[in-house]
């Protein structure tokens, strides 16, 4: 059973979980509680008689096998109370994750700011979601002067301040992050708030000037890195010269692991097609045959979707989601078995994307507001703009605007509601959700995820 926090046995009758949901993965029946995020992976046999104690009303402390339990211990009624598969008679289950749901929408105490200092990048990827959109140009000081402003009126009551370093390719504008930093910098010291970055880069210009080395410098602690597969596929997909590919990955076989050191987390994420999802495992070999072992370092995969329309991009051979989720199950496996951590799981979420939250927004370099960091730089998700000099405007205009599936609430959904993984789901992200009916892809992709976690 996956570790828990303990809870008390309650007075009266127990019966299951609303939040209880039962997936077959072959000759095994995987048992989760969407509300506490724990799992169980049953024989057929072991599934039917934990079926069975959950359908009676069983009392706390009660043994349903007699003679399974030593005096003293818990029995498995206490077990299945600690993991939320068993709860009060009457109790509303769904009142405290709602309730969560609801604060963190609401919550002032900490503000996430994703910035695009340009939409400028360095390389020309086929699959870049901004191919249709104007890439020159960058944050000019002005702009820049606006947004810390805005950040020192939003300081009372702030304790947190993440911002997240997004693009085109960020570094393009390293002297704007550079110049930002010392505003962010200035403002935590000043009002108390504590200041974290992390940044979205292809890391192709980390290797410039050592640039890498002044990442602490600007409080960035967190980094993720695309890539494509192996250095051939790599210089393919972001027309760079195979030449330069080979370096760029000769560069994060040599100097990866005293960036993880100075780092959080670096995330390697591969983005796959049919086309090269093979080389997904292949790129992992590369690392851990280096001698790349961090435990800070996160692989994941990434999935190229065609059913978003963006000018421009060239088409790409994309695996449906079924396929994506039968590679990630693969992938997952072979990084356990290379010795990587493999990070993440299902569990209950407070949030799922920043669209729902009124402390997230997203910047583009024209001093444009949104929420979705997506969709940064269209001017269709804009609902505010920075004002020059006049950080009160900008604050009013945030707090009145109408934002794109700000009032979405899966928790009063007719699509959500009765959902026996919504804790876990949050109706996943709104700007993809299935409205018109027929089966939900998030939770199909939901269970795919339960399953494969759950054999370890």
């Amino acid at each position: 059973m996956s570790p828990m926090a303990p809870g008390c046995a309650p007075h009266g009758a127990l019966v299951r979980s609303r939040f209880t949901v039962r997936i077959p993965d072959g000759d095994r029946t995987v048992w989760f509680n969407s509300a506490t995020g724990c799992s169980l992976r049953l024989r057929q046999d072991q599934s039917r008689l934990l079926d069975a104690v959950l359908d009676r009303a069983c009392s706390p402390g009660e043994d349903p096998v007699p003679g399974s339990t030593r005096p003293g211990d818990l029995t498995l009624v206490d077990h299945l109370v600690r993991a939320g598969f068993l709860v009060p008679r009457g109790h509303d289950e769904r009142r405290r994750p709602h309730q969560s749901y609801l604060d963190a929408r609401r919550d002032r105490s900490r503000l996430v700011v994703a910035v695009a200092p340009t939409l400028s990048c360095n390389l020309n990827c086929s699959y870049c979601l901004q191919q249709g959109m104007r890439r020159q140009g960058r944050m000019t000081s002005e702009i820049q002067d606006a947004l810390v402003e805005l950040v020192d009126h939003s300081a009372p009551g702030l304790e947190h301040l993440f911002v997240q370093w997004y693009g085109g390719e960020p570094l393009v504008a390293l002297d704007v992050i550079e110049r930002l930093t010392r505003g962010f910098l200035r403002l935590s010291a000043q009002h108390g708030f504590d200041y974290q970055a992390g940044m979205l880069t292809n890391g192709v210009l980390l290797e410039r000037g050592a640039c890498w080395r002044r990442l602490r410098d600007l409080r960035i602690s967190r980094l993720q890195i695309s890539l494509d597969g192996l250095p051939a596929t790599y210089a393919r997909r972001k027309g760079l010269p195979p030449p330069r590919a080979a370096s760029f990955y000769r560069f994060l076989v040599r100097e990866l692991e005293t960036m993880a050191a100075r780092l959080d987390r670096i995330v390697l994420r591969i983005n796959v097609d049919r086309d090269n999802a093979a080389e997904a495992c292949a790129v992992v070999d590369l690392f851990a045959d280096s001698g790349v072992t961090s435990e800070r370092l996160e692989f994941r995969l990434g999935r190229l979707d065609d059913s978003i329309e963006v000018p421009g991009c060239i088409p790409h051979d994309c695996l449906a989601r079924r396929e994506f989720d039968d590679e990630y199950a693969r992938f997952r496996t072979h990084l356990r078995e290379r010795g990587f951590r493999v990070f993440g799981g299902p569990e209950p979420l407070d949030w799922f994307c920043g669209v729902s939250l009124r402390s997230h927004l997203a910047v583009d370099p024209e001093g444009r507001i949104g929420s979705c960091q997506a969709a940064v730089g269209s001017s269709h998700a804009t609902f505010a703009v920075l004002h020059p000099g006049d950080a009160a405007r900008t604050r009013r205009e945030i707090d009145v605007a109408a934002r794109p599936f700000g009032d979405d609430d899966p928790f009063t959904s007719l699509r959500c509601r009765d959902c026996e993984l919504l804790p876990a789901c949050l109706g996943s992200c709104p700007r993809s959700a299935d409205v018109h009916g027929g089966p939900c892809h998030a939770r199909q992709e939901l269970e795919r995820e339960i399953v494969t976690f759950s054999r370890g």
